[in-house]
């Protein structure tokens, strides 16, 4: 229900069963190790944002980390979302702003959809709903795409920042 591949491959461009063939077995690899290349790019994060030791260059750097985690990871799901909002105040104010409402948007009616109440009393039946809506399979869809083009863009930043600070010359005393 979250993840790149099983929402940016299978259920924004095409469900697992009408990809080509000789796509299978790159499709079963990313399924299989998406956990491996996610951690290989939380280490390359971390590793490239090493120098950031102010409070909030940390904070921003696990709000940063937190995004690659929900943008690359088939594992972790919309419940996670609220060990990072706090660090999404250490980053920029529309990220922060824009994730609040895609996540937010995405959680809220996904339980409006499960408990069959906006004010999200009732009970909270997931196997009684397997079919989700479209305005909650559109927050998802958003959510998942938000995070992940912005994880993209951290990685490269930050990579591009550590790539360029080695290529300085070092000034000669």
């Amino acid at each position: 229900m979250w993840g790149p591949t099983r929402v940016l491959l299978f259920s924004m461009i095409a469900p697992p069963d009408q990809w080509p063939e000789k796509y299978h077995g790159a499709l079963l690899f990313l399924w299989q190790h998406g956990w491996h290349i996610t951690l290989a790019l939380l280490l390359v994060l971390a590793w490239s944002r090493r120098s950031r030791r102010t409070a909030r260059e940390v904070c921003a750097t696990i709000g940063m980390l937190y995004t690659v985690v929900y943008g690359f990871s088939d594992s972790f799901t919309f419940q996670y979302f609220a060990r990072a909002a706090p660090f999404w105040f250490f980053l920029n104010p529309w990220f922060c702003v824009s994730a609040v409402i895609v996540a937010g948007g995405y959680i809220y009616s996904l339980y409006w959809f499960l408990c069959g109440n906006a004010w999200l009393f009732g009970n909270w039946d997931f196997v009684g709903h397997p079919n989700w809506p479209p305005v909650v399979i559109g927050f998802r869809n958003l959510a998942m795409l938000f995070f992940f083009i912005n994880a993209c863009v951290f990685l490269v930043s930050a990579i591009w920042r550590e790539l360029v600070s080695r290529l300085r010359p070092i000034p000669a005393l």
